[in-house]
């Protein structure tokens, strides 16, 4: 059977319909950071009280989708009768507007609430962080919607192979990279000019074509889980 446009919608909808933890501790999440901001502006302004900007708690949106799709959701649609390269071509799309969605939202709130907040208090924001509203929000919308495109695509391929051993060697091989790379000073380079690819290049389009390169990567391996996982 061919993997057509209506049987990804409808695979899209199914998996839309049971993302409702994931939006539901992205809410909590979100409500406590807008009570945390109220109660700093509440208090005599003070720029060196620090908060986290509330846009940094939409991040965990694409990532918890992801999550919560290849966790619990597969079985579910397998038993309703898809297919698993319908999955797979599914999820992709769904993790690029679940990433980008949050990148438009955090940097609108970015250019509004956090500017409204500035020199009353101190703001922590990612946008800011990362070195992305260096070159505008338009730009930073697109870095930082790379960005979650591959956090939620790396988490996706992660979930899917646990329990299996090639699940438990990626895990190892990670924790061994953290772990090497970290005081051996040649290989702590390297890891740092990866990070620099993805996040911190100081030419966007290098940044953004980065993290596609590498989400193409971390998401097509996702084939091989997909194709042996069990129902």
């Amino acid at each position: 059977m061919k993997t057509t446009l209506k049987n990804i919608w409808g695979m899209a909808k199914v998996s839309l319909k049971q993302s409702k933890t994931a939006y539901l501790i992205t809410g909590i999440l979100f409500a406590l950071g807008v009570a945390q901001l109220i109660v700093q502006l509440s208090i005599p302004p003070n720029p060196d009280n620090q908060t986290l900007a509330v846009a940094n708690y939409l991040f965990v949106l694409p990532i918890f989708i992801a999550i919560f799709i290849a966790a619990r959701h597969f079985s579910r649609i397998m038993n309703l009768g898809g297919k698993r390269k319908d999955f797979f071509w599914t999820c992709l799309p769904l993790y690029a507007a679940a990433a980008f969605a949050v990148s438009l939202a955090g940097t609108i709130l970015t250019v509004t609430v956090d500017a409204l907040c500035a020199g009353k208090i101190g703001i922590m924001n990612l946008w800011d962080i990362f070195g992305f509203m260096r070159r505008g929000p338009v730009v930073a919308f697109f870095q930082m919607g790379a960005l979650l495109l591959l956090a939620a695509c790396a988490a996706h391929t992660l979930t899917l192979i646990q329990s299996k051993w090639y699940g438990y060697v990626t895990d190892a091989l990670i924790i061994a990279v953290i772990s090497v790379f970290t005081p051996i000073a040649p290989l702590r380079s390297a890891l740092a000019w990866f990070f620099k690819m993805i996040i911190f290049h100081e030419i966007a389009i290098a940044q953004i074509v980065s993290c596609l390169f590498v989400t193409a990567l971390v998401y097509g391996a996702s084939l091989f889980a997909v194709r042996r996982k069990t129902i």
